[in-house]
């Protein structure tokens, strides 16, 4: 609908789509061209279009062209009419897009079209022009000066009054702060394309649930213009509509802000939009999230990741948001790059992840609440979900990568649905000592691991530490082992030196890589064929505690071994020195000087709990005092002792139950004179090496 102020007159004598001359009508030089008293020039960056920059004639109606030649006219320049009194009708070509500051002030035009590639009319464009009857608006017509028209009789038709700014505008290209309803707008055209731009730069309203609006005058709303700020006001949520894609919004120290919705497809944050504010729930459409994106939301609840193509979630994002309890993604994304910590120590209950994805170190560490995890396809770093201790099940659909201590003492795990096709790193779940399924079904039944998962068990299970159907497949044969060598009536020391001597002779020290995980385990001696010092000691404490023997499982850095109480006293017992092609005992049941005379690897020791199956185990390090031998606990071998022995042989002194294996130096638990030749060999060959 075409909008008229006032049509007074008739039409003009010549149409403006008429006025396109020949050639020889039109005057050419080097940087102007002129036409019935009009100069043209070139427009700036735009070879193929005129600017009018100058009218010379007196004649009163004037029409401009659409087009000289092969260039079309598309703007006017500043004054070009300004104070003209000859002119009365002027013609525009519905080309022009650009109109000068002022060009038609203090002129004496009467009747004029307002050009429909026109958007902005700028200030003063027609100020003071007392005998202008006719202006034919169009409805395009975005923002007019309200001094446009100022000194006139010329009324702007009510569609276009809410189109009025106060702004000052030099130009039609001049960017225009354009106040209207809640929010006030950036608006400019572009100098080469003259296509319109609108963009938010303030609210100026007073609701405290906010939606950005997405259009004005029915034009698309382009985003936000700059860094964006409610000023103080108090914001509780906010709504962005679709076509925002960048979100340039410092919300930041907004205590009250608890919601903010995203509607388009993708959206990028300024780098601290969120800081310290109250926001409790969240859905971002995004591909980058910073750590700063979202620092100090200590109430943040609910995040949901609802964007496509690759999601990339910076180190420490969310580290420490407790409050934090769902976080969800999109289907639509096709990659997920979660950073190092970037979720560690939140409240999250739940996870499903259903595009590949890269999980980093400790991304979701210490998630106390997390008690399911779905992954699709990917790769899973090492401590991603550390000490997770509520997670409970496990899903991996796909091509899943599940590094070493992936799900490291996530103590409440009981089940994983996993491709047994496929192997996996065989410490991925270490010390998840609740691990009894696979696929939902029980991994060790009736003694073994169930037929179907045997292979893959072995596979993916090997050097597993403190995995529970790994432990139940250990604590099985640890009870089995006892049962056949043990009976009731064997003595401590027998029980010991059995149990020993099984481990000796069951398996064999590595002559492979002695750093390799599968030669350090519980399980190690009964699943593979050798093993370290720690497998030997492990088993060994396992059994010996099986056997109602107290024990302890000590090491240091270069070695482990066990001390066990027999009687009344404490002893060091190495399976791992005494093995070889013969068992040699040299390193069963000694006292500490004994073994601290030894030096290297049985300098120092402490006890220490290698896994759960090892928590019967007493506090501290138990004291070794007294060597086999030493009847008289004074700390050495000496005739005393054999005296004492030769005593006790011929019945003249007795013992009692705790001292007695001091007397046992041959580990027959029998007293006899085998006890006191031994003894004797060993003062005799002391003796000697002291000399």
């Amino acid at each position: 609908m075409k909008l008229l102020s006032a049509i007074t007159t008739a039409a003009v004598a010549l149409s403006a789509a008429e006025a396109v001359l020949p050639v020889n009508f039109i005057s050419y030089s080097a940087d102007t061209t002129e036409y019935n008293g009009m100069v043209f020039e070139v427009r700036e960056n735009n070879e193929n279009e005129l600017i009018l920059t100058e009218y010379t004639d007196a004649k009163g109606n004037v029409v401009i062209p659409e087009k000289i030649g092969d260039c079309t006219v598309t703007a006017i320049g500043d004054k070009v009419f300004n104070g003209n009194t000859a002119i009365s009708r002027v013609e525009l070509p519905d080309t022009i897009n650009y109109f000068g500051g002022e060009v038609f002030r203090d002129s004496s035009i009467s009747d004029v079209n307002i050009p429909k590639e026109l958007r902005i009319i700028p200030s003063y464009t027609f100020n003071n022009c007392q005998e202008l009857e006719t202006v034919e608006f169009h409805d395009d017509i975005f923002i007019i000066s309200n001094t446009a028209f100022k000194k006139t009789d010329i009324a702007i038709p009510e569609l276009l009054f809410e189109r009025v700014s106060g702004s000052t505008i030099k130009n039609s290209n001049t960017v225009v702060d354009f106040p209207n309803g809640n929010w006030s707008y950036s608006v400019s055209t572009d100098k080469i394309s003259n296509e319109l731009y609108v963009y938010v730069n303030q609210y100026i309203g007073t609701n405290s649930d906010i939606v950005f609006p997405d259009s004005l005058f029915g034009e698309t709303v382009d985003g936000i213009d700059k860094i964006f700020n409610f000023n103080g006001k108090s914001v509780k949520s906010v709504t962005f509509p679709k076509i925002y894609n960048e979100i340039n919004v410092d919300f930041s120290n907004h205590f009250e802000l608890k919601k903010v919705t995203f509607l388009s497809d993708k959206v990028n944050l300024n780098n601290t939009s969120f800081y310290n504010t109250s926001i409790e729930e969240i859905a971002l459409p995004v591909n980058e999230i910073s750590a700063k994106n979202f620092e100090g939301c200590t109430d943040l609840k609910k995040i949901e990741f609802t964007g496509s193509g690759t999601l990339n979630i910076a180190n420490n994002a969310f580290k420490s948001f407790r409050s934090v309890d769902s976080v969800t993604f999109s289907e639509d994304y096709k990659e997920i790059n979660i950073g190092r910590n970037a979720f560690d120590t939140t409240g999250i209950s739940e996870i499903s992840i259903p595009s590949s994805c890269n999980i980093d170190f400790a991304a979701f560490r210490h998630c106390e609440n997390l008690k399911t995890v779905e992954i699709e396809n990917g790769n899973i770093i090492g401590n991603a979900f550390l000490d997770c201790s509520s997670l409970q099940s496990a899903k991996f659909n796909g091509d899943v990568s599940i590094e070493r201590n992936a799900f490291l003492d996530c103590s409440a795990l009981k089940d994983i649905t996993i491709d047994i096709s496929k192997n996996y790193n065989p410490e991925a779940f270490t010390s998840c000592v609740s691990l009894t399924q696979i696929n939902g079904v029980d991994a060790f039944v009736n003694g073994e691991f169930a037929p179907e998962y045997k292979d893959f068990i072995y596979r993916n299970f090997y050097a597993a530490d403190d995995v529970g159907f790994v432990n139940q497949f250990v604590m099985h044969n640890v009870a089995k082992i006892v049962r056949e060598n043990i009976t009731d009536n064997m003595s401590e020391t027998e029980k010991v030196r059995v149990l020993h001597d099984w481990v000796c002779n069951n398996t064999k020290y590595t002559t492979d890589d002695t750093e390799l995980p599968q030669y350090h385990t519980d399980a190690s001696v009964l699943m593979i064929d050798s093993v370290v010092c720690e497998g030997y000691a492990k088993l060994c404490n396992l059994l010996y505690h099986e056997a109602g023997i107290e024990t302890y499982y000590v090491n240091n850095p270069d070695h482990a071994w066990n001390i066990v109480k027999i009687g009344g006293h404490y002893f060091h017992a190495d399976s791992t020195w005494d093995d070889g092609d013969k068992i040699n005992r040299d390193n069963f049941l000694k006292s500490d000087s004994q073994f601290i005379a030894h030096g290297d690897a049985h300098a120092e020791w402490n006890a220490d709990i290698p896994s759960s199956l090892h928590t019967f185990q007493k506090e501290g390090t138990p004291e070794c005092k007294y060597q086999i031998g030493d009847l008289n606990t004074d700390g050495s071998i000496s005739v005393a002792d054999i005296v004492k022995m030769n005593r006790y042989l011929l019945g003249a002194e007795p013992v009692d139950e705790e001292n007695s294996i001091l007397y046992d130096f041959n580990f027959d638990s029998r007293v006899d004179v085998f006890d006191l030749i031994y003894m004797r060999m060993n003062f005799l060959d002391n003796s000697e090496n002291s000399d």
